[in-house]
């Protein structure tokens, strides 16, 4: 009968033992987890702010491409406009 008891302390006590591991492994993975948490909502709000920023670069983009289109049409017109008033000339 001690000996059952001795036996049944030793598993009590390895017991207790694993659930004190147990409770700081989850404490350490709450920690890794909130960090975790932190680490994701900055790389989120750099993405944001990169999408921002890729948003007013496109649109830049688009309106320089259209200042560019109508600067070299504008340059074309007098040039076509010369080049029929010279074929009236030879026309006439």
């Amino acid at each position: 009968m001690e000996n059952e008891i001795q036996e049944l302390n030793l598993q009590l006590r390895k017991a207790r033992e694993d659930i004190y591991g147990l409770v700081h492994m989850l404490a350490n993975t709450e920690n890794d987890k909130r960090q975790f948490q932190e680490y994701l909502a900055e790389r989120g709000a750099e993405a944001a702010a990169m999408r921002k920023q890729i948003d007013v670069l496109m649109t830049s983009a688009r309106a320089d491409k259209r200042k560019a289109e109508r600067l070299q049409e504008n340059a074309r017109r007098p040039y076509v406009a010369l080049k029929d008033r010279r074929q009236a000339q030879i026309s006439d």
